[in-house]
Order: C-alpha cells, then structure tokens, then sequence
C-alpha cells in the first residue's frame, strides 16, 4: 500500500498555533494570519508618512468626491489641487498664506474633505476652518484654547482632533456646532495632550495615534474605550484601501484612474502598485504627477497645563468667491515641513 502525502501539519508540534498574545503575527476575519510588520517599515503605524501602516491616506492629502487629490503644503501653508489636464497642483486661491488672518494658516497640520467642504485643522491659529470646494467660501471657523491637529473624514461627517485637551469632535457638515464625542478627561486621562493623528474605519470605530506609547488607541463611535496595539495587520480589512500611498523614499505616483481629466475614480493601490519616478523621470515616462515629498517627524509638543475651553464659532463666516487665478506650481516642487504649534 503507497502511502501518502499528510494533509494537514501541526505547527510547532500542537493542533493549534496560538497568536493571541503572540507579537509576532496579528489574525484578522479577512486577512488570516500575518505576520507583524517591520516595526520601522511602511506597514507599521510608525511609519512617518502618517498613514497608521497604509490604513489612510498619508497625512496632508484628500480626495474629494471626484477623486481630485488636494495637498496641503506645509512650506508654503497653502492647500493646492492637482489638475488632471496640466499635470501639475495649483494654489486655491484666497486659501492659506502665512499670518493670523481669517483664511491664512500659521501651522496647518491636516486636511479632509467632506462632500464639498473641505477642512482644514491649524495648530499654529489653535482653529479649524472649513472652505465649499466650488467656491472656496468660507462655511465655518472654531476657534479656542484647543490645538486642532488633525481631522479624518469618514460616512459624510468629519472627526477633528485637539491633542491640548484629549479630544475629539464630530462635525456633520448641514450643521454649524461640533459634537464632543471622546473626553480623555472622563475616558483615558492618562493619554491627555498624546494623541498627534487620527483615522476612522468603515465601522465609525475611531483610532488615534499616541505619540508616547506608540500605539494605536481605538474608540467606538460613542468614545467608549476598546483596546489599544501596535499592530495593523488585522486592522486593514475595517479599512477602505487608500488610492494612494509613498515609497521608500518617501515619493508617490498618483495611479492613472486620478489622472484623467475625465472618469477619474479613487482605486486601491498596493506598495508594489504603479510606477514610482523621481522628478527627472516624469515628463520624459509621462508620470505627471509624480511627487518626491521630503517629510520631516512632527517635533513632540507638550500640551499647556490647565483649562479645558471647547472651542467656538466665530460667528457666521461671510462667503467670498476665489477670483484670483493662482500660479501654478509643479508636482515635483511639492515638499512638506512640520512646524511646533505655537502654545495657547
């Protein structure tokens, strides 16, 4: 009698391999078992382009509902978008520039887009603003004794980070006040002034990225406490893949569905995805929106002791129509500084 091939092996010698407490594998419904990523690599949360590992997109970009990609220069303090018939990102007008100003930022640190509003958080002016895409109006403004540094968009509604006090605020668009939604005061005190970035999944569950203890702390959508890692691999089946996503020398390539004038459409795109040129390349391949972005970390900043100010409106922002034309500056150009919010 032959005999034959074993058709299921043991691992290390048991019925099962336990990954529970395990360090180096992560087990997720969709994704099986992984193993734990590279700590200092691109699928860790600490990677520095801000994307919790490929959860998000990199810091400082959105898409808006017509897949057009908006950045936020952090050297120029202007937010610009990418226009798919020159190939190259142009200014918004009357958006950004240096200086107190309503419209100007002193150190913007993130951007997101909600359906036609576009949100931008400035750690420097300790305010968020909020422009309408079409006309670059502006809708709404809060400002306080917070540090907004960072907003997430997620199911039509924008979640803002103040890292002074530990927390979060859900903003719906049709409407003009913020809803608290996590008080670290109430639900974590120990993480108070460490969360520096923020992303929602599908599920509204929502993950912030505490600076000190290099972990992921993840909400659900009331702010109710669910756990904490520094693994993602089991987390990237709650997220939409991002479109877009920088390689090892922190470049990136939009894919050629962001690109064309017509029938643009936000597709996944893997590390191992499109084609990555460095500026010398680009008009020579054709890769028009190729983009060598040199980042810096965000030096850590230490939240002002004291108070605990909610932000407010300033008001009914007055609308203004963008009608000067901007000059437009190459992909290529485009590179980013992190700068220390000014303390309240």
């Amino acid at each position: 009698m032959q005999a034959r091939e074993p058709t299921t092996l043991l691992l290390d010698g048991r019925p099962a391999w336990p990954t529970g407490a395990n360090q180096q594998v992560s087990v997720g419904p969709a994704s099986g078992i992984r193993l734990a990523a590279d700590p200092h690599g691109p699928l860790s949360p600490r990677w520095r382009d801000g994307s919790f590992g490929g959860l998000a997109m990199p810091r400082g970009m959105a898409l808006d509902e017509r897949a057009t990609l908006h950045l936020l220069d952090e050297t120029t303090l202007t937010v610009k978008r990418f226009d798919p018939s020159t190939g190259t990102f142009a200014p918004l007008p009357t958006v950004g520039g240096p200086g107190r100003a309503v419209r100007r930022f002193r150190c913007p640190t993130g951007i997101a887009i909600v359906g036609e509003s576009l949100y931008v958080a400035d750690a420097g002016n300790m305010r968020v603003q909020v422009f309408e895409l079409g006309s670059l109006a502006l809708l709404h403004i809060w400002r306080g004794a917070w540090v907004p540094v960072d907003v997430a968009a997620q199911a039509g509604a924008a979640y803002i980070l103040d890292r002074r006090f530990g927390r979060v605020y859900r903003h719906n668009p049709r409407r003009d006040g913020l809803r608290l939604v996590i008080d670290c005061a109430t639900s974590c005190p120990a993480s108070a002034g460490r969360w520096s970035r923020i992303a929602v999944d599908r599920d509204g569950h929502i993950y912030l990225w505490n600076v000190e203890l290099q972990q992921l702390e993840i909400f659900d959508g009331e702010g109710r406490f669910l756990s904490a890692t520094d693994e993602v691999g089991g987390l990237r089946e709650r997220f939409a893949p991002p479109p877009i996503r920088l390689d090892h020398r922190e470049r990136f390539c939009l894919p050629a569905s962001l690109t064309r004038p017509c029938e643009r459409r936000a597709e996944p795109m893997g590390l191992s995805s499109g084609h990555w040129r460095s500026a010398s390349d680009r008009r020579r391949a054709g890769c028009s929106s190729s983009v060598r972005a040199r980042r810096r970390r965000p030096p850590p900043t230490s939240p002002p002791a004291g108070g605990s100010t909610a932000p407010r409106a300033s008001g009914s922002a007055r609308p203004s129509t963008a009608a000067a034309t901007a000059a437009s500056g190459t992909a290529s150009s485009w590179s980013s500084r992190r700068c220390r919010p000014a303390p309240a």
